[in-house]
């Protein structure tokens, strides 16, 4: 059965009118809090209710719900991107939701999600494709921090099948918040550092030269620890964007990233990427930062006054060009 839906897969690839070039668009977008308005007996999310702190009606959901899928449709240029990765979404009705947006609900999105053990019941989840990538399979892993576990977000693995029929294996992640403090909560960060290495050495065992990607808001920056960790691993290049993604009184800072495995982009490699990761960062979703100039995402709160906007971070993407 499985030879079959690969046959399909790949036929479908060939005869698609949607596919005028070879680059597969990678898309990852912290979302920020994107809750339904429904209280989750079993999290924290109280604040984002109708009757919560945050007022959170049907209107204002509906309305982060569009300005998400057109940040998504608009970033893919002439169609929209491949693989998306998110972080921050409550469940999967809203990703549902979002998929059958009318901005979205033509380009066939699919879902790949988990409930996590979050104590705010926040996730990460993958969008797909189905026709440009084959998920052969997924994988969620629990953080755990000196061998107790952590109520915060899991980390996202799928394998799947690319126009072509090169094998890419996916990682989504959102490291430990700062929240505590940077230093206090610092090994946490590099727990869930440790934690993508494991994962990337077991492929690495288990695969020859495995395309991976890593991606996600590992709430560091290139010049932390749990980054240079990261970095300084055999089979991990670590693929930053050369400016901020997330504005914090007034200094921008890289805390979205890309890592890809080495063997993308070496000579004689079916896939290539481009060498920097780029940061969307179209004018409609900035707004003035009138107390430190300049511009600043446009957030859906600023503090708990609605300000109607997208997110607190700014997407980033990249291209692998598929030879």
């Amino acid at each position: 059965m499985k030879n079959v839906l690969l046959s399909l897969f790949f036929a479908t690839i060939l005869l698609s009118p949607t596919n005028p070039s070879k680059n597969f668009r990678i898309l990852f977008y912290n979302v920020e809090n994107l809750f339904d308005t429904y209280d989750n007996p079993d999290t924290y999310d109280e604040a984002f209710t109708k009757n919560g702190e945050r007022n959170w009606t049907n209107y204002k959901f509906w309305k982060k719900l569009k300005n998400i899928a057109k940040v998504i449709k608009v970033a893919g240029e002439w169609e929209a991107p491949d693989l998306v990765g998110l972080a921050e979404v409550e469940n999967d009705t809203v990703l549902k939701k979002l998929i059958y947006t009318d901005v979205l609900r033509k380009w066939n999105y699919k879902i790949i999600h988990h409930q996590s053990p979050d104590f705010r019941g926040i996730d990460v989840a993958l969008l797909y494709r189905k026709e440009k990538f084959f998920v052969l399979n997924t994988k969620f892993y629990t953080l755990f921090v000196n061998g107790k576990k952590q109520q915060s977000r899991e980390l996202l693995y799928a394998k799947g099948i690319m126009p072509g029929g090169d094998t890419l294996h996916v990682m989504v992640a959102h490291f430990p918040s700062r929240y505590s403090g940077y230093k206090n909560s610092e090994h946490k960060r590099m727990a869930a550092a440790n934690l993508v290495l494991s994962i990337t050495d077991s492929l690495n065992a288990v695969f020859k030269n495995p395309n991976i990607v890593v991606m996600g808001d590992l709430n560091d920056t290139p010049n932390n620890i749990s980054i240079k960790h990261l970095n300084n691993n055999a089979n991990l290049r670590l693929v930053s964007a050369k400016q901020g993604t997330h504005k914090f009184h007034g200094k921008w800072a890289r805390l979205d990233h890309f890592l890809v495995s080495d063997n993308i982009n070496s000579k004689n490699k079916r896939i290539n990427f481009s060498e920097t990761a780029n940061v969307f960062s179209e004018k409609f979703i900035l707004q003035k930062d009138e107390k430190y100039l300049g511009f600043k995402p446009n957030r859906t709160f600023i503090g708990f006054k609605y300000n109607g906007g997208f997110s607190d971070h700014l997407p980033i993407y990249i291209d692998l060009l598929l030879l």
